[in-house]
């Protein structure tokens, strides 16, 4: 349901399979971790190696780092968690050079604003 492009192939959000797969001349293969519904996928252009992942049922953007060997791996802790009992229904996101994240909702049709450094 979403593709990005990046040095290390194609990445492709596989929402029914709650994983992402990087597409290169190498073959097919899943990424470690799970990310429920993916939707959005962006590289960080502050952080290079660095792939945010859009949790469309649970509003969470996972974080991959890449690793020697051009694989990916899921961080321990997500890049953006609503607070705790709090849901949106975000869709998409955008991350800002100077680090403000913008998720839209369509729970409230609002975006939602996160100033760099502000919790999550």
């Amino acid at each position: 349901s979403w593709l990005l492009r990046t040095p290390q192939g194609l990445l492709a959000a596989e929402r029914k399979g709650n994983s992402v797969t990087l597409v290169s001349p190498r073959g097919a293969r899943k990424l470690d971790g799970e990310v429920i519904d993916p939707l959005g996928m962006r590289l960080d252009p502050s952080r290079p190696g660095t792939l945010l992942v859009l949790s469309h049922r649970t509003s969470v953007i996972a974080e991959y780092q890449t690793q020697p060997g051009g694989s990916w791996k899921l961080a321990p802790r997500p890049f953006f968690a609503p607070a705790e009992g709090g849901k949106y229904g975000a869709r998409d996101f955008l991350l800002q050079a100077d680090g403000t994240l913008l998720i839209t909702d369509e729970l409230t049709n609002s975006v939602v604003r996160r100033a760099p450094g502000a919790a999550t």
